[in-house]
Parts: structure tokens; C-alpha cells; sequence
């Protein structure tokens, strides 16, 4: 139930499904290497290794995989003083403080959606319903971490 009016933008797992789909066709006829990139947050992958930057310090390396990635800034909601990041906590109403989160893994579409969920809250790369497959990177203010990487970085020394 929302207290006020609220637009949802489906647009992100969307691209992801889309260059899913594409890669789909692409191996249906015999593409065994390319990278779709689908703008700023999600790429798919055709073979490998292909490195991909998550930030000035960061990279992932895919092969056959995706990668979603989430930032709560570029794109701003509301007018006036009451401008915020368009990533909003439903916990509270506002803005994910999360400077970014990405998931790589087999589905676009998947990492699309669980990346934003992660700027929201990055402890679910610990929780049990974090899929199988797929891995968390954070940037919760120094840089991309990977939380579900179970050395040097846990899960309990990033969440609370």
C-alpha cells in the first residue's frame, strides 16, 4: 500500500529479459562469442573471458554470463527540495544509500533485479534466497566488495 503516489520502472529487468532473449537468438544461430551490452547496467556475455569494469577499482570477469548493475544516482525523483535517488527503501521511503551493487550470473534478467534489491539492502547476498549461481559485488562507500565471497570479505563483517 502506498501512502502517496509512486511510479515503478520495470525498465532495468526488462533489458535484462531483452538481451537474454537476444543472446538466445545469437547462440540459435551458431554465435559462440559477443558481448550485448544493454547501456549502463546490464551486459550479457557469448564466450570469454570478457573483463568488465564496475568502477575505477573494480573489474568482473564473464564468460557465458551476466552482469546487472544498480546505482541509486544518475536518475532523481521528486521536485524542489525533496529531490532523491530513484532507488527508494520501501522500508523507510527513501533513497537506498548503497553507492552501487552489480550481480553476475547466468540470467540478465536476474541480475538486473537483484542488483537493484541489493542497493536496497546489500545483506541479502548473505540471505538464503540469494540464488545459487550468482555473485553479489557492493559499493557500500570503498569500493566494490563481494560479499558472498567467502574469503577475504564475509558476509557478516559487511552486514549487519
Amino acid at each position: 500500500r502506498f501512502t502517496q503516489p509512486v511510479a515503478l520502472d520495470f525498465g532495468a529487468i526488462g533489458k535484462g529479459w531483452a538481451l537474454d532473449r537476444a543472446a538466445r537468438v545469437l547462440r540459435e544461430h551458431g554465435v559462440t562469442r559477443a558481448l550485448l551490452h544493454g547501456g549502463t547496467s546490464s551486459v550479457v556475455t557469448l564466450g570469454g573471458p570478457w573483463r568488465v569494469a564496475l568502477d575505477d577499482r573494480a573489474a568482473v570477469d564473464l564468460t557465458d554470463a551476466s552482469l546487472g548493475v544498480s546505482a541509486p544516482a544518475g536518475r532523481t525523483i521528486g521536485r524542489g527540495a525533496d529531490v532523491r535517488g530513484h532507488i527508494l527503501d520501501p522500508r523507510t521511503g527513501r533513497s537506498a544509500t548503497t553507492l552501487g551493487a552489480a550481480v553476475s550470473g547466468p540470467s540478465a534478467a536476474v541480475c538486473d533485479a537483484w542488483s537493484t534489491a541489493l542497493v536496497v539492502d546489500p545483506c541479502l547476498a548473505a540471505d538464503t534466497a540469494f540464488p545459487t549461481g550468482y555473485r553479489a559485488h557492493v559499493n557500500a562507500g570503498s569500493g566494490f566488495i563481494c560479499p558472498t565471497h567467502p574469503n577475504p570479505i564475509s558476509a557478516r563483517r559487511t552486514c549487519r
